[in-house]
């Protein structure tokens, strides 16, 4: 965080400051719930299924979408949904009004202005089942933060109540997770429901749409985030990744390979024109994945938590550790270890990824029991009823 931005975040925290007090003597509407999601930048994840959940079947709620985006309040506006900018005048009132607060990422970031204060019930829905330490838990990627990012987070804890605002209730999708929630978020486990996640509803439904590319076989490449926000990745040339015969060896057997990098991390301007030039490579452009996530015969991924959902759907997964060691200590510590809860081969190169991809082809039973006992370990629920386990929690 550049220190412009960092000043920023600090004119606009004392502005939500202001707000917060004020709040206290707003009266709350507790059928009046507002959502956030993604840093108050994007629409997406559990809080937006949830939010379109209650829009279609629960008309004694007033759900309002609140984002820093203005393209976001149009297209939801478009569809027929409410949604406001934080910092507009409105955008204020309905959030210092509000008796409900529901999220999925940080807790003073998907909603701006933070207003919510203990009158208000706060709602955590998450963003995955994890794999890698987060919060409380997480020794390794606070502190290689910067010291300027550091500062900036010791200096809101301080003053941005928001930061010190524990959960009303998180919702969890097994104990495993409950477990692993209480003690990265230091919150009771009476307050975390094992209710399933709501963009996981969305899994299941989607596993049976029609592909657009008819019969030829589509994979998705989901990498994790690495690094610091909008860095760039470089898993590709540095593992032999050849796109020209990556390419070939996809048009014989007919499949597509998709790929879909974190929104924090980007590929080399080089890397991006030699995909544009190759027919069955193709970056996938969605922010949102879970609504098109049936529709993909296989998952790559390296340390991504998504592969826990894509097991809902018992199919092939193949794991891309290649920078196993390094990642471990500069990024991310684990839960669990590694290969007891990745059920799938283990890919050193992109060489491997290739002999993986032919080997599920011919044999997509590969692993099936091992993917079926890590589904029942971390999944209670399979079903696409989550959202509404939430909402009557």
């Amino acid at each position: 965080m550049k220190f412009w931005r960092l000043a920023k975040e600090v004119l606009l925290s004392v502005l939500g400051n202001v707000l917060y007090f004020l709040s206290f003597f707003i009266p709350k509407n507790e059928k009046l719930w507002v959502f956030g999601g993604l840093l108050g930048e994007g629409y997406n994840d559990n809080s937006k299924y949830f939010f379109e959940h209650l829009y279609k079947t629960k008309k004694d709620v007033e759900a309002v979408w609140i984002t820093q985006n203005s393209d976001i309040v149009s297209q939801l506006r478009e569809k027929g949904y409410k949604s406001y900018l934080g910092y507009s005048f409105k955008g204020c009132w309905i959030v210092m009004r509000a008796g409900a607060a529901v999220i999925s990422h940080s807790r003073v970031r998907d909603l701006k202005p933070f207003t919510i204060t203990s009158k208000v019930k706060f709602i955590q829905l998450w963003h995955g089942i994890p794999l890698k330490k987060i919060e409380f838990d997480d020794k390794v990627f606070f502190n290689k933060q910067s010291f300027v990012n550091q500062t900036g987070f010791f200096v809101m804890k301080i003053l941005v109540p928001g930061f010190r605002r524990r959960f009303d209730m998180m919702i969890a999708s097994s104990q495993e997770d409950r477990d692993n929630f209480s003690s990265a978020f230091q919150l009771g486990k009476h307050k975390i429901k094992i209710t399933g996640y709501p963009r996981n509803d969305e899994i299941i439904a989607s596993a049976n749409r029609k592909s657009d590319t008819g019969t030829a076989k589509k994979i998705l490449y989901v990498p994790t985030f690495r690094g610091v926000e909008k860095s760039d990745f470089n898993l590709f040339d540095k593992y032999h990744f050849d796109s020209q015969s990556i390419n070939e060896f996809l048009k014989e057997r007919k499949i597509f390979l998709y790929i879909k990098l974190h929104p924090y991390n980007k590929p080399s301007q080089n890397f991006f024109k030699k995909i544009k030039l190759c027919s069955n490579l193709v970056f996938y452009e969605e922010n949102d994945i879970y609504n098109s996530l049936g529709a993909f015969d296989m998952l790559i991924t390296d340390y991504s938590s998504i592969y826990f959902d894509y097991l809902l759907l018992n199919r092939p997964v193949i794991f891309t550790p290649f920078d196993y060691d390094e990642y471990v200590k500069k990024d991310r510590e684990f839960y669990y270890k590694y290969d007891e809860v990745t059920p799938g081969p283990k890919a050193r190169n992109w060489d491997d990824v290739v002999k993986y991809v032919s080997m599920f082809f011919d044999n997509p039973d590969e692993y099936n029991d091992f993917r079926k006992a890590i589904a029942d370990k971390f999944h209670f629920y399979k079903d696409s009823d989550s959202s509404e386990r939430v909402y009557k929690e």
